[in-house]
């Protein structure tokens, strides 16, 4: 086993325990053939986002900051809900882009 192998906590030669298959390996994937890695990489997918978080993203970038301007100008009108309007339009676009990219997995 050469050092990049130790590397990479998935299958070893000696424990020889995990089924044939695609495993992650160094950013790509590598094919286990039951007891020791072999030369076939491939690319690891793209990750793909459906039609509704991708329509979920764009309203989280573009919405908030239509209310954030809203609620300075309500701010300056002194309107007692304006700190909330600013307040929400701050977090809930860090929250959806947590949410889209599984950051609070």
């Amino acid at each position: 086993m050469d050092n990049a192998d130790q590397l990479y906590a998935g299958p070893s030669a000696d424990e020889g325990t995990a089924p044939p298959g695609w495993y992650p390996h160094h950013k790509q994937l590598r094919w286990w053939d039951g007891s020791s890695w072999t030369n076939q990489w491939k690319r690891t997918p793209e990750r793909v986002w459906s039609t509704s978080a991708q329509i979920g993203m764009w309203l989280a970038l573009l919405l908030p900051p239509i209310g954030f301007l809203m609620g300075l100008a309500l701010v300056a009108g002194r309107d007692r809900h304006a700190p909330w309007i600013v307040l929400t339009s701050l977090v809930v676009p860090i929250l959806a882009i947590a949410f889209a990219t599984g950051a609070t997995n």
